[in-house]
């Protein structure tokens, strides 16, 4: 899989851009990268963009392999965030609804959210929609 990130620093997000298969350590290894971003700041909302990829990630990926690494990384990644969660495809979207429900089970750090639109990620997160030309 391949993960394109950009921070914006004055909406105070992390967009990664996501296409082909989606595993765990895609994911663990793209949480990793932000903190040797220069314009990495403690406690940034971020968007996944999994438009244009398939998630393959179970419950067991989350549970035994996610979750711990988020615990760990709390102090440097902060725990007031939100996390949105783009998709097109019904099947990803199920998917999603699933983590969302886990997360919230699970006292993540972070506030985790599904969309199908851009206009309601922009709202959610409270992003200037006249500044933003990356997504």
């Amino acid at each position: 899989m391949k993960v394109d990130s950009t921070i914006d620093k004055n909406n105070n997000v992390i967009y990664r851009k996501c296409s082909g298969n989606v595993k765990i350590e895609d994911i663990i290894d793209s949480v990793n990268s932000s903190f040797f971003e220069k314009s990495f700041k403690r406690n940034m909302n971020a968007i996944w963009d999994f438009r244009d990829a398939i998630i393959q990630i179970d419950k067991s990926d989350l549970s035994n392999r996610f979750y711990p690494v988020i615990k760990k990384l709390e102090k440097k990644r902060g725990t007031d965030y939100k996390i949105a969660i783009w998709i097109l495809s019904v099947d990803n979207y199920i998917k999603s609804a699933v983590y969302q429900v886990l997360s919230e089970l699970a006292t993540m750090p972070f506030i985790i959210s599904i969309f199908r639109y851009k206009d309601d990620i922009v709202k959610w997160l409270e992003i200037d929609p006249n500044s933003i030309d990356y997504f």
